[in-house]
């Protein structure tokens, strides 16, 4: 069996959250499909930093991505 070290993240900072959520927008405006998984479970931080991240990606204006 082999281990694997997992390393604890902590919550997100609001700019690094800010910084997502823009990188996500200009991906998706460049029409590439992307995603976000907040892998910061170990600290009880992944719904914390997932909600305000939505609302943001929310707040910006709404652009259809066709493949």
């Amino acid at each position: 069996m082999r281990h694997i070290r997992r390393l604890v993240t902590p919550a997100y900072t609001p700019d690094a959250l800010d910084a997502l959520a823009e990188g996500l927008e200009a991906e998706a405006r460049d029409g590439v499909a992307n995603g976000c998984i907040f892998d910061n479970t170990a600290a009880l931080a992944a719904t914390g930093d997932a909600l305000p991240t939505v609302e943001r990606l929310r707040l910006a204006p709404m652009r259809t991505c066709v493949a």
